[in-house]
């Protein structure tokens, strides 16, 4: 009669069952770490870009909040006036509104084209376009943004006038 001898020494017998779950686990469990790490990792990032535009924005007399990410103010721009404000779309849904004003020495189809080309990069939609004799309308829109443009020299100044109308729709 042949006996058992592994009950006696104690050792235990792990399946190849019992041992491939174990690995399964163990990788899941480093996956989840790994991707823990990522977005804590993305959430610091994404903090620090947000202060350093708000830090930029405040240097140049912007709201903090003014998603110049999105909507920067012209490089050789003077900025005159600034406002934030909430708004409502026509679907009733709360937004935030930022209205700038800037003047220029530059030709109004330099600065026009420079926001044309930017906004459409950004994946805008072009809703509206006026042209006058003395500059632009023109505005833009995603899912997200809608942004107004008027882009003018006006009889009653020799600069030309940047008014950038902003509104997001709120989170």
């Amino acid at each position: 009669m042949e006996r058992d001898n592994s009950s006696e020494s104690g050792a235990r017998r792990i399946s190849w069952g019992g041992l491939l779950t174990i690995s399964l686990l163990l990788v899941l469990l480093i996956a989840l770490i790994a991707a823990a790490g990522r977005y804590i990792y993305g959430q610091h990032a994404r903090r620090q870009q947000i202060q350093q535009r708000q830090e930029t924005n405040a240097e140049l007399g912007l709201p903090r909040d003014f998603p110049s990410d999105v909507v920067p103010l012209y490089p050789e721009a003077e900025l005159l006036a600034t406002e934030r404000d909430s708004a409502v779309s026509t679907d009733d849904e709360a937004m935030d509104k930022w209205y700038v004003h800037a003047e220029s020495d530059l030709d109004k189809d330099t600065v026009y084209n420079y926001y044309h080309e930017r906004m459409l990069a950004a994946g805008m939609r072009q809703t509206q376009y006026v042209s006058i004799p003395t500059g632009y309308g023109s505005d833009y829109a995603d899912e997200d943004y809608v942004i107004e443009f008027i882009i003018e020299r006006r009889p009653d100044s020799d600069r030309l006038q940047l008014e950038i109308t902003v509104y997001r729709v709120r989170d």
